[in-house]
């Protein structure tokens, strides 16, 4: 609306939530490329939905998403809102799921105890993908900051008053 000139009511460009506030006011669907039917694991033009790339990975869909934002393949949008279309090459494939494997056997074992794999797996990825390892030397903080033991005089004072 904003590319065809048109403004809101107090002369500003649109933003997204005007128009998802329109949308939902007047009953006007969303448009997608697939119409109102769920996404396909592949597009006709031979890319992968989210869904399909996680099926073809072996992950989570959360996972698809972290790998797309840490650039490990490319992923695009039509328009904003749209589903995501990424092209994947079976190399790109073969590479992901490799390095994917690390987790699949720690994956299984923790299976049993959620009861659902899926919920193990999202678990799994949130804490594997966003872990960052940190080595720590010298004594403790706690040990050089925590305030002087009181004596049993002291300790009978403050419990008096």
């Amino acid at each position: 609306m904003n590319a065809e000139g048109f403004v809101e009511a107090r002369g500003c460009p649109f933003k997204g939530e005007n128009v998802w506030l329109l949308r939902t006011r007047w009953g006007i669907p969303t448009v997608k490329i697939n119409g109102t039917s769920a996404n396909p694991d592949r597009w006709p033009d031979g890319s992968y939905s989210v869904q399909g790339a996680a099926a073809a990975l072996g992950v989570t869909p959360q996972t698809v998403f972290d790998y797309l934002a840490r650039g490990w393949f490319e992923g695009h949008q039509l328009t904003k809102g749209q589903p995501r279309q990424s092209e994947l090459s079976d190399d790109q494939i073969n590479t992901l799921r490799a390095g994917s494997h690390a987790t699949d056997d720690q994956g299984r074992r923790y299976h049993d105890n959620f009861g659902e794999p899926t919920i193990a797996d999202a678990i799994l990825d949130r804490i594997i993908h966003n872990a960052h390892r940190v080595t720590l030397e010298g004594d403790s903080m706690r040990k050089q900051k925590a305030p002087p033991l009181l004596t049993g005089a002291e300790n009978g004072e403050i419990n008096r008053k």
